[in-house]
C-alpha cells in the first residue's frame, strides 16, 4: 500500500489553517467546526467520542434568514443505520446494507 502524504493535494482540496487546533480545514467545506476532545468512551462494538466545538464556519448561502443552518440548502449527506441519505431522495447504501 502507497502511503499518501498529502492527501489534500491527491483530492484536490485546499488546507486552510485552524484558529484553535492543530489539524487544517478544508477551505472547500461549506460548514466547518473547530473541535477539541472532551472524552473517549469504550463502549465494546464502537468507541465514543465527545467533542466541544471552538470554533465553527458556515457559508453565507447556507443560513436561513434568521441565521440558522437551512439543511435543505445544505443538502448534508447523512449516513443512518447503513443508508446514506440526504434531505432529498436517498442516495445510495453502504455494502453491508440488509445484513
Amino acid at each position: 500500500m502507497e502511503i499518501c502524504h498529502d492527501k489534500f493535494a491527491k483530492a484536490g482540496l485546499t488546507a486552510e489553517a485552524s484558529i484553535d487546533v492543530a489539524p487544517p480545514r478544508i477551505a472547500e467545506c461549506p460548514i466547518q467546526a473547530e473541535c477539541r476532545l472532551v472524552s473517549i468512551s469504550d463502549k465494546g462494538r464502537f468507541i465514543l467520542a465527545e467533542l466541544d466545538i471552538v470554533n465553527l464556519w458556515v457559508e453565507n448561502g447556507l443560513l436561513s434568514e434568521n441565521g440558522i443552518v437551512d439543511s435543505t440548502k445544505w443538502k448534508p449527506l447523512i449516513f443512518n443505520f447503513r443508508e446514506y441519505d440526504t434531505v432529498g431522495d436517498a442516495l445510495g447504501f453502504n455494502i453491508k446494507y440488509g445484513n
